[in-house]
């Protein structure tokens, strides 16, 4: 590797670097794909870290790079992986203290991105799915609840 290949791929390190830390700090999750990233905020990073924006297009999505970024920045923003624990407890958040007051899609992204930052944890990496389980949760109860009081009331 010549040094012009390897000052391209440092500057593709920190392309890599940069983005996932700016926009899990944004969004509340790291990006999945480089289709993820809106054009503008791809010029805007590379303004920021010096390179040519061309360069994101080139950065590796897959392996050992990106999986040590993500290490670096959990670690030093303190954000922890996703754990089915974590799930079962924003399950819960979402049947108690939410779905009895807020229904709609994107408000509710919203929302759980939030509580995820507020847990420093990150956002499940499919939010749609979260949402839907915990409708149908939220749904079975009220439908025994409202079993229940049917049958104390015939009874």
């Amino acid at each position: 590797m010549n040094s012009q290949q390897s000052a391209t791929n440092l500057e593709q390190r920190a392309w890599g670097l940069r983005s996932y830390s700016s926009v899990s700090s944004y969004e509340g999750h790291f990006l999945r794909s480089r289709q993820e990233a809106a054009p503008e905020v791809v010029r805007f990073l590379a303004t920021q870290v010096g390179v040519d924006a061309p360069l994101f297009v080139q950065y590796t999505w897959e392996g050992r790079t990106i999986e040590a970024h993500r290490a670096q920045i959990r670690e030093i923003t303190k954000i922890r992986e996703f754990r089915h624990a974590d799930e079962e407890a924003l399950l819960d958040w979402l049947c108690t203290d939410i779905f009895d007051h807020e229904y709609h899609p994107e408000r509710l992204r919203d929302l759980i991105r939030t509580e995820c930052r507020t847990r420093a944890i990150d956002a499940p990496d499919d939010i749609t799915v979260l949402i839907e389980t915990g409708l149908v949760i939220a749904l079975k109860s009220e439908h025994l609840l409202t079993s229940r009081v049917s049958i104390c009331l015939e009874g």
